[in-house]
Parts: structure tokens; C-alpha cells; sequence
């Protein structure tokens, strides 16, 4: 579970520096796709990731591999 939560906040964390955004930036939505075990995971980790994330939306779909897609929240 660590590992899998480790990879999603890690993605956050590019997106936010990609776009020059403060950590404390909010996430709209956070989109991780992957097979069931792995969205498992996501999902027992779900409020750690909302909270370090600053997520206000997260979306778990499943799929062959893991794929993670942040939509960054407008800058007020």
C-alpha cells in the first residue's frame, strides 16, 4: 500500500512543480488507473492522499496498469 501511495502523491507533488505551484496547491481531481489490487490500495490510503495532497476529487478506475492523472484546482 505504501509503495502504490508513494507513486500517486509522487505524481502530485511533479504536477504541482510542473505547473510552478506551491505544495499546498489544491488538486480538483486525481484520476489513478490500475488493476484492482492497486486501486485497492489507493482506496485504503484514500484520506492520507486527500489530506497530503490537497485533493478535492478522487477518481479510481480500472485498468491494466497504473496511470495517474492530477488536474490541478485554479489559482485564487
Amino acid at each position: 500500500m505504501l509503495q502504490v501511495a508513494g507513486e500517486v502523491l509522487g505524481a502530485i507533488r511533479r504536477a504541482k512543480t510542473t505547473e510552478k505551484r506551491s505544495m499546498r496547491a489544491k488538486v480538483r481531481q486525481l484520476a489513478v488507473s490500475g488493476p484492482a489490487d492497486v486501486l485497492a490500495a489507493v482506496d485504503a490510503a484514500r484520506g492520507d492522499l486527500i489530506d497530503a495532497g490537497g485533493v478535492e476529487e478522487l477518481l479510481l478506475v480500472e485498468a491494466d496498469t497504473l496511470s495517474v492523472s492530477v488536474v490541478l484546482a485554479e489559482e485564487t
